[in-house]
């Protein structure tokens, strides 16, 4: 399995991270879709989806984030955070360098997922959302 790589990033100030666990080549040698970005649920950091690296790692690079608020990332700040959200998302595939992201949302983070393809759906190449609050 190919290392892990970790980042950290801003926005607005507000200092939040991912990670990405690379293409792990078994699949052929190039990947065979996008990197596809998982938003967790609020209490689900960046490492809490071993099992998305297992099933995914195969065929593109998996990316995994603390966003603001979440994991060891700065807390929100007071107020409305959902623009500081998809900013965090959009400040992701920019630094990965990725005209287009497949996003997979599960609980808190579909309304996230679901707000960056809205606003940004040049960046997104698929979208799944699991788990979704009713």
């Amino acid at each position: 399995m190919p290392e892990e790589i970790i980042r950290t990033l801003s926005a607005d100030g507000v200092r939040y991270g991912y990670r990405v666990l690379p293409y792990d080549g078994s699949g052929g040698a190039v990947p065979r879709t996008e990197p596809t970005l998982i938003l967790g649920g609020a209490l689900q950091g960046m490492f809490g989806w071993p099992q998305m690296d297992d099933h995914l790692g195969p065929a593109t690079d998996v990316v995994t984030a603390d966003l603001p608020g979440m994991g060891g990332a700065d807390p929100l700040p007071p107020g409305p955070s959902a623009d500081l959200l998809r900013r965090a998302v959009l400040g992701i595939a920019d630094d990965l360098g990725a005209p287009r992201l497949n996003v997979f949302g599960f609980s808190y983070g579909t309304a996230i997922a679901f707000g960056f393809a809205q606003r940004h759906p040049e960046r997104v190449a698929r979208l799944a959302l699991g788990g979704v609050p009713v």
